[in-house]
Parts: C-alpha cells; structure tokens; sequence
C-alpha cells in the first residue's frame, strides 16, 4: 500500500493492530462523506507536508510517466503567424516536428508547483507562407530547453486532490536557434524575431497540449496525495452480530479557492478525516468522542516532509473501532501466539499445566479508551487508556478451550511507533500500568489480587509489543512517529 493510509489506518492504527495486524483499507475511490454529518470531521485531520526531497522523488514518477509515454519523443505540428510592417500576414508552420524528452523537474513556489521538462529537438525544417506562396523553409534546432507548466492543486467533488495548469506554458533554454538565411528576400527582416518569439511560444503551447493532460493527471499520484477514500464497512462479524465503521479522507479547497498552501518553503496540504460507526450489540452505548480545535501543525524547514495525523482523529478513530466492536471477543487477539509461559510467575495453579500450552483471550470492554499525545521532549510515545474492560483467558486442554480464569482489568499504555526502512510501521511498549480487578475462577482458582497484576501484565504487554500496524513505503532508514504539538509526524 502506499501513502494511501491515514485516519483509519493511523488515526486508529494501535487499536488496528489489535483487531488483527497490519490492515489493508480500500482507498482513492472517494465519495461516502455525504453520509456522515459535518461534526464527523476533523478538517485537517490528515496533512501532508512536503520538502524538497519529496518533489525530488515525484520527479522521478514522472519521469517514467514521461519515459512510457513517449519514449521515442513527442511529434507535433502546428502553426504561428505575424504581421509584418508592410501589413503581410506571415505564418510559420512545422509538421511531424520530433521533440526529444528529457528528465523532469519540480519547483515549488507560493502560486503553486513548477513541472519542467527537458527539451530537444534535433534540425528540423519548418515552412513560412505569406500570401498563399511558399517563401521559404528555414530550420530550427533546440538543445538543453526546458519547457515549463505551471499547476495548481484543487480538489473535486469526490474530495479527490487535483491539479490544473494555471499559467501560460513557456520554452527557454540558451540553445533555440532558427536558421532564417534564404528567407531575407521573401521576408522583411523585422519579422524574424517577432516570428521568433512566436515560434517559442506556439512550440511551448502546442507541446503543453500533447503533454499537459498526461503530466497534470499524474502530478497528485506522484506527490504521494492520491489518499481520497469512503469507505463503510462491517467489522466483528460474529454470531453476536457486527459492527459498522464509516470512513471519508477528503481534500477541501480553501477559501482562496486551494487544497494548499506553502509554509517555510515546504508544501502543506490537508485532508478532512470524517469517522463514524454503528455499535456492535457486545459493546456499551457510547457516543464518539467529540472533534476538538486544535493548533495547527508546526511546519520546520528541511528538505524531508512527514505525514501528520491529528490527536483528534487518532481519539476518534480508536472509539469508531472499539465502538464496533473490533476489540469484543478475540477480533483482537486471536492472531497472537501466547502460551502459559507467557504468564507471570508466582501463581501455584499455573504448575498444573505445560509451559507450552496455547492460550487465548476475549476481551469485553466496558468503557471507552482513551489515547493522548506525550508531548515530553524526545519521548515520542503515545499514551493509551483502554478503559475497564473483562477478560476471559481459555486454555487449550487436549483439543478443547477451556475457559482458565476470568479478571477485570484497566491499563495505561505507553507506546511509541517505528517505521522500518522496509516501511513497516510498528509499535513498541515503553511502559505498561496495569490495574486488576475482580477475578473469577474457572478451570483454575483465579490468582489473588495481590499478585494478578504480575502474572496478568506480561500477557497483556505481548498482545500489545512489536504489533505490525501498516506497510508504508520504503525509505532509507528506520525512524520514529514523534508527537508534534497536536498531531502525531511520520516522517516520509
């Protein structure tokens, strides 16, 4: 998957892990926001921002863009025309003229993006009429040119991110020659340059209309933004019933009219994160957590960009989860190996049973959880509250599951998220408080409160180390999701 990953994939990626590891969501075909109200979303639940090695990176997607599309050059044909003095309309005409296409190259400025393309075009000959005679066939040659489109990015009414060319395209380079001699006696010379002038720029039209709709098309995908997605879809299907988790990422243009702005030379561009959820029968009623304001995102200098996800649409998207019962039964842990050896010591009924002998767990919540950012320096952790919930611990006795003991637990988790430089991002307990409560016995007395904290504990830090949330793209080394004021920074 690519960057396509977001609100749900990270807004609720811990409590994805563990209602089943690494998700794969269906993204970019847009179009579900309609059903979920306007306090569902979190307008810049999702912001992207990009440096100069991200522009450097689309460059290359476009090269190939280009390299595919038109690896034996570009042919094209048109015509320009002036006026000379003497009021003899003049026209200059190419047919089949063969464009060599070189790398692509993007610049970012404060009216948008800057796509240039490096231009060739070996001697070609060229014919100017006037008066319905053929004067002359001059030639032209271009070397080291570069031909420039100017986009700005919108959206659509899918909240799909798109981009538009928004100025007049232009050719220059140091090497574009024409070679007007046997054309003095059949044109006045004054109207050399202007047919020059005119020449670059009919050239630079007529190639921005072969390649503009290509190039511009494929801009949003090579920058990493085509993440638009709405999505609704059933979770926790068991013989209780199921749940419904509804997700929309969608781009809004701003009042200026754009999906964008720059900010310290980087590009800065927001998704509204809608989330919502139809409660599975194993949990509590509970309302979604509301859609906090929140200071905007600190955006530094640097050539790197990072993907920022919001606090408020990682809280929201933690409850859409548990609301629909991705946490109930074993939706969340089934996919664990965990064994008796996996338990605390100094519980006597454990000698009872080989050390090898596979458990499992149900969980029940009854509260809502709770996940905040840590914003103590160099830290970088996430803070989860799971809430009170009732877990059911089953053993695996010559074939059948056996129901162990039952206890009531709440946690604090402190957890912090990696990214490998194979993309893989993961999590990782730095602190794990856990509170037990009342125990009931089943196949085994349940251990004494004194000591079931202990002997619960590792159990439940298994469920939650080294979880694999989500395939990110890969990048030249691992690093590490920090908190940044009120959104949580990935970076690219």
């Amino acid at each position: 998957m690519s960057r396509a990953w977001t609100a749900l994939g990270l807004g609720a990626a811990l409590l994805m892990s563990l209602a089943g590891g690494c998700g794969e969501v269906p993204w970019g075909n847009g179009g579900l926001g309609d059903e979920l109200p306007a306090d569902a979303f979190d307008t810049e639940g999702l912001v992207f921002v990009l440096g100069a090695e991200d522009l450097q990176t689309a460059s290359s997607k476009l090269d190939r863009v280009v390299s595919e599309a038109w690896a034996d050059g570009v042919p094209l044909t048109g015509r320009a025309g002036v006026v000379d003095l003497e009021g003899h309309e003049i026209s200059v005409e190419w047919h089949a003229m063969r464009v060599e296409l070189g790398a692509v190259k993007l610049a970012l400025d404060d009216e948008g993006i800057t796509l240039s393309v490096g231009v060739r075009v070996p001697t070609s000959e060229l014919r100017v009429e006037g008066a319905q005679t053929v004067a002359c066939s001059p030639t032209v040659s271009i070397d080291d040119a570069q031909l420039s489109l100017h986009a700005t990015l919108g959206s659509d009414k899918s909240g799909r991110v798109q981009a538009a060319l928004s100025e007049t395209p232009s050719l220059r380079g140091e090497e574009l020659d024409v070679d007007w001699s046997g054309c003095h006696d059949e044109v006045s010379a004054p109207a050399f340059d202007a047919l020059s002038l005119l020449l670059w720029d009919a050239l630079a039209d007529n190639a921005a209309e072969v390649l503009g709709p290509e190039l511009i098309a494929a801009l949003p995908g090579a920058l990493g933004l085509d993440v638009a997605l709405g999505v609704a879809t059933t979770t926790a299907v068991d013989e209780i019933g199921a749940g419904l988790v509804r997700v929309s990422v969608e781009a809004r243009s701003s009042s200026s009219g754009g999906a964008w702005r720059v900010v310290q030379g980087r590009l800065v561009v927001p998704f509204a994160v809608g989330l919502g959820a139809e409660a599975h029968p194993c949990v509590p009623a509970a309302e979604l957590p509301e859609i906090t304001a929140l200071t905007a995102p600190e955006i530094t200098p640097g050539p790197r960009g990072a993907t920022l996800v919001s606090a408020s649409a990682i809280r929201r998207g933690l409850a859409t989860l548990w609301l629909s019962g991705a946490l109930c039964g074993d939706h969340a842990t089934a996919e664990r190996s965990l064994t008796v050896a996996t338990l605390g010591p100094g519980w006597a009924p454990l000698a009872a049973l080989p050390r090898a002998t596979p458990l499992t767990l149900s969980l029940w919540p009854r509260a809502l959880p709770d996940i905040s950012l840590d914003a103590a320096p160099g830290e970088g952790e996430l803070l989860v509250s799971t809430g009170p919930m009732d877990v059911d611990v089953f053993g695996e006795l010559d074939g059948a599951s056996v129901r162990l003991f039952s206890l009531s637990i709440d946690a604090d988790v402190a957890v912090t998220l990696t990214v490998s430089a194979q993309g893989l991002l993961s999590s990782q307990v730095r602190d794990l408080t856990l509170r037990a409560g009342e125990t009931r016995a089943g196949l085994l007395a349940p251990p004494d409160a004194a000591i079931a904290d202990a002997v619960v504990t590792p159990l439940v830090r298994a469920l939650l180390d080294d979880r694999q949330l989500l395939q990110l793209p890969p990048r030249a080394g691992p690093t590490r999701a920090e908190p940044r004021g009120d959104y949580l920074a990935i970076p690219q």
